[in-house]
């Protein structure tokens, strides 16, 4: 590995960094459902694993107060990706907005309907 300065704590900086980073994919891969790609992903060096997971072209939108994140390629790993992303949303509580939203719009439309009659 190539240090980045020429300072000893500069490189440490960068070795905390690099392991967290490490660290960060290793615990992703962990949340992947199948053990096969589990395994590709544990044993993936680090630049493949931003090609195929990191980097993912999207186009970011924001109309009214939401913001919609469309993805514009798709590869092998984009199922993997969101399988995982939905695991670590369902275990760290997470609240699910897009059912809190649709619950306040079903709402509105109910006492516009009580209102209106």
């Amino acid at each position: 590995m190539r240090m980045p300065v020429d300072n000893l704590l500069s490189n440490w900086a960068y070795m905390v960094m690099a392991a967290l980073a490490w660290n960060l994919k290793a615990w992703f891969a962990l949340t992947v459902r199948r053990r096969e790609r589990r395994n590709q992903l544990l044993n993936m060096e680090f630049r493949k694993f931003l090609r195929n997971l990191i980097w993912i072209p999207t186009q970011i939108l924001k109309h009214g107060r939401r913001t919609v994140y469309r993805i514009l390629n798709h590869n092998g790993w984009t199922s993997d990706f969101f399988s995982a992303w939905e695991s670590i949303k369902k275990n760290s509580g997470w609240p699910d907005l897009s059912r809190q939203s649709t619950n306040l719009m079903e709402q509105s439309a109910q006492k516009r309907a009580i209102g209106s009659t």
